[in-house]
């Protein structure tokens, strides 16, 4: 599996022979190889002709649509999956309330305990005073949890736990951040810039594995119905928000990858400014994000449903309401993000059920694959991927 972000603004993808290439005005020709590709991501103002689109569908690659900012626009891709059958015993699967519930539940609880392994590690890590409160109020909420006997509080307790979680994450940042809390449209502030791109980076890769395992990704239990929602992928996507996302950016901050500097105010017609920065640390190194190596070292000691509906629509008309503008990545920034976010894929870790060492790209597939096995009967329940 490979993926190709595009960020280079005003270019123009066109087809060359078994290849691609990149044309900017003024600079030399840039090859793009579709060898074992799987995805081309297009951030931004880039083109792409209609031979170049035909060439990746009938390569089997899927192009999916950015905006600078990290908003989704849209996606193209060839074929669908042949496997009707294993479509409709997905719908009939999903037909069952028992079904719904449990599998939710199971989402959530794995997505509970992400976020508190977290906490717990900010916590043991850096010692701040307030976070104390913090942990015992989500001990005392996962057990409640436990209660819930209905789809609507597995819901319910899913967003006060993300709201919960969001008020102890400041707290694993070394230089305190401008970070209130989570705000997704527009994004206020780095912190929740970074968040809102890389969780959109997420659903991409976990729509892509659905598909590629022949499910339908708009078909889900925790999220509801909705005309246009990937509600399945949402949900298969929540176990990771915490391993890959929330781990990755407290690392990019506090090993200065990213700083203030590397973010402006956007407004419309401006410029995107640029910085350069060489010689970064490496994301996979820091410990505050690691699942575990094998069994053995395993640690003693987480776009679209990270807040409660009714709070973010509050949130959204309010900064609507005051006319806040978007906090944006300058470009090389971008670029510096995007590589970090793959090299975090590539982290390598202990997985129980192949029982051996995978990496999370191969994991996010993996995971599809135990939903598969759900629906068909072969495996009684959907286990999440945890934080050790």
């Amino acid at each position: 599996m490979g993926t190709v972000y595009v960020t280079t603004q005003r270019g123009t993808i066109t087809k060359k022979g078994k290849h691609l290439e990149l044309l900017v005005k003024g600079q030399e020709p840039c090859s793009i190889l579709t060898f074992k590709l799987d995805q081309l991501i297009l951030i931004g103002n880039v083109q792409i002709t209609t031979p170049a689109i035909r060439f990746l569908l009938s390569s089997g690659v899927e192009i999916v649509f950015l905006s600078y900012d990290g908003r989704f626009i849209g996606r193209c891709s060839g074929e669908t999956s042949k496997n009707i059958f294993l479509r409709r015993e997905q719908f009939r699967k999903l037909e069952s309330a028992s079904f719904v519930f449990q599998m939710a539940r199971n989402i959530v609880r794995g997505k509970l305990k992400n976020q508190l392994t977290l906490l717990k590690r900010i916590h043991r890590t850096y010692k701040p005073q307030g976070l104390v409160k913090i942990i015992q109020d989500f001990q005392f909420l996962m057990g409640q949890f436990e209660k819930a006997s209905t789809i609507n509080q597995v819901r319910g307790y899913e967003g006060k736990g993300s709201a919960l979680f969001f008020r102890g994450f400041p707290d694993g940042f070394r230089n305190r951040q401008d970070f209130k809390k989570r705000v997704r449209r527009p994004p206020t502030d780095p912190v929740n810039a970074v968040l809102s791109f890389c969780y959109t980076l997420l659903m991409n890769r976990v729509y892509g594995a659905v598909m590629s395992c022949g499910l339908d990704p708009h078909v889900g239990s925790l999220h509801a119905l909705e005309y246009g929602r990937p509600s399945l992928a949402l949900d298969l996507m929540e176990e990771f928000r915490t391993i890959i996302v929330d781990t990755l950016t407290l690392s990019l901050f506090n090993l200065k990858i990213l700083n203030n500097r590397d973010f402006y105010l956007w407004t419309p017609h401006r410029e995107e400014p640029d910085l350069k920065n060489e010689n970064l640390p490496d994301v996979t190194k820091d410990p505050i994000g690691i699942i575990n190596a094998c069994p053995s070292e395993a640690d003693d000691s987480y776009e679209n449903s990270d807040l409660d509906m009714e709070t973010e629509i509050k949130n959204e008309k309010e900064l609507k309401r005051e006319k806040v503008m978007p906090v944006r990545l300058k470009e090389d920034a971008l670029k510096r993000l995007l590589q970090q976010f793959e090299r975090k894929l590539k982290t390598r870790f202990y997985y129980r059920i192949l029982n051996r060492n995978i990496d999370y790209e191969r994991a996010i597939f993996e995971q599809a694959r135990l939903y598969v096995k759900v629906i068909k009967g072969e495996r009684e329940t959907y286990i999440p991927l945890q934080l050790q």
